[in-house]
């Protein structure tokens, strides 16, 4: 009896701690969300060897590690079940954020075929990376099986992304463009170059911080979304991962633009005041990301969630203090953490990948861009009514000014008249 059971029990543990397989059949291969195992490397120098003897846990390929992980191993299988020859593309579709990224081949244990790319070195950037993907491809003979690992290192974030093609998909999926964020930074470079003009043309602060606001959301998103890897080939190394402080830059931009609107320094003191702290906060961010982007970008998210609060505290004290335009900001910001939330839940690894999830962030600064550009609109425009009623009122009194003037005179000149007909 207890044979049977410990047999059992055996068998149990062997299917339970078996690695994934990857049935593959005769029908076009676009896996865009599979099982895999993943196991992270604290030592972050373990060989193939010894990674192969860790205990894995189960993930999916659209998993997301968070920003303190920093050696990443996948592992899965690839069972060809038809009978033919197939040839599968392994994409990882964010390894332009990686550091190095390297693929493994084997069969039954035995190493076959191996890639490793280093993003620092653009002679691999130039030859074996295609755009925001790295490419890995392995051949399978009807009824073969072969295993797969993977190796991410990631300093910043860890959040791979693989999927699975026949030669068709993976072309096709190398050739599809990311409609929505065009969109997206389209509009925000369009409110960007109207404000930016606005503000020469006018010499209002807060069209130049609004601008600066909007350009370093642009910076932001343009790298971490993968299009300057794209477009350009810029990718992840020591030089361009700076281009992610643009991070701190944004509510540094966006609370001096809220300190102009509202006048703080002059109108609301003690709210200036927190204002204020957040600036400080987020620039001694900046300087921990000269030494460690890294470092910079884990302190980054504590410090959103202080700017959340202190923007929401200040609105909501400013709204009872009777300023109504508060209230649109305090909307327009209320919806961009919303957003960013569900964007730092995803770079935390408490959300893996969607299409929602990973552009988040950027829908949400869109939106937020949309209203704060109406409320700035509608405030110059108080600013100019004022600046006009101002004028007139300075007219006015330069008008009365001028008949009491000419009524003096007249006086005087009566005066003078009166003394002369006496003196004759």
């Amino acid at each position: 009896m207890y044979k049977y059971v410990f047999l059992f029990f055996i068998l149990l543990t062997s299917i339970l701690s078996a690695m994934p397989t990857i049935n593959i059949d005769d029908s076009p291969t676009k896996l865009q969300d599979f099982p895999l195992e993943y196991f992270v490397d604290k030592t972050e120098n373990m060989s193939l060897d010894e990674i192969k003897l860790q205990k894995f846990t189960p993930q999916t390929s659209t998993l997301s590690l968070g920003i303190l992980e920093v050696d990443a191993w996948l592992r899965f299988k690839l069972h060809n079940k038809s009978k033919n020859q197939k040839n599968l593309y392994i994409h990882d579709q964010h390894a332009y954020i990686t550091n190095t990224i390297e693929f493994y081949e084997l069969k039954d244990n035995k190493l076959l075929n191996s890639l490793a790319i280093t993003l620092a070195n653009k002679q691999d950037t130039d030859t074996k990376m295609y755009g925001t993907d790295a490419i890995f491809e392995v051949s399978l003979k009807p009824n073969e099986t072969k295993s797969v690992y993977i190796k991410s290192r990631m300093l910043v974030m860890q959040y791979p992304h693989f999927s699975i093609y026949d030669e068709k998909n993976s072309k096709k999926r190398l050739s599809k463009n990311n409609t929505l964020l065009f969109i997206i930074l389209g509009m925000l470079l369009a409110f960007a170059l109207y404000h930016g003009m606005l503000y020469f043309s006018t010499g209002y602060k807060e069209y130049i911080y609004y601008t600066l606001y909007l350009a370093s959301a642009v910076v932001w998103e343009s790298f971490l979304s993968g299009m300057l890897a794209n477009n350009f080939g810029i990718y992840f190394n020591g030089v361009t991962e700076k281009f992610l402080l643009s991070v701190l830059f944004i509510p540094i931009f966006l609370i001096l633009f809220a300190k102009t609107l509202f006048d703080t320094k002059n109108s609301y003191k003690t709210e200036n005041l927190f204002l204020s702290s957040v600036l400080i906060l987020f620039s001694v961010g900046l300087m921990v990301g000269i030494y460690s982007v890294h470092y910079a970008l884990i302190l980054t998210s504590s410090l959103y969630i202080y700017m959340f609060i202190i923007i929401f505290t200040t609105t909501i004290s400013m709204i009872r203090k009777g300023n109504r335009l508060a209230l649109i900001f305090l909307g327009a910001n209320t919806i961009f953490s919303l957003f960013m939330l569900v964007n730092d839940l995803y770079y935390m690894g408490h959300l893996n990948y969607t299409p929602f999830t990973f552009n988040a962030a950027s829908i949400g600064v869109v939106i937020e861009a949309v209203i704060l550009s109406f409320l700035l609109a509608y405030r110059i425009k108080i600013l100019q009514k004022s600046e006009i009623e101002k004028t007139h009122a300075l007219l006015v009194e330069v008008e009365r000014s001028r008949e009491k003037d000419k009524i003096f005179f007249q006086q005087q000149k009566l005066v003078s008249m009166g003394e002369m007909i006496e003196n004759i």
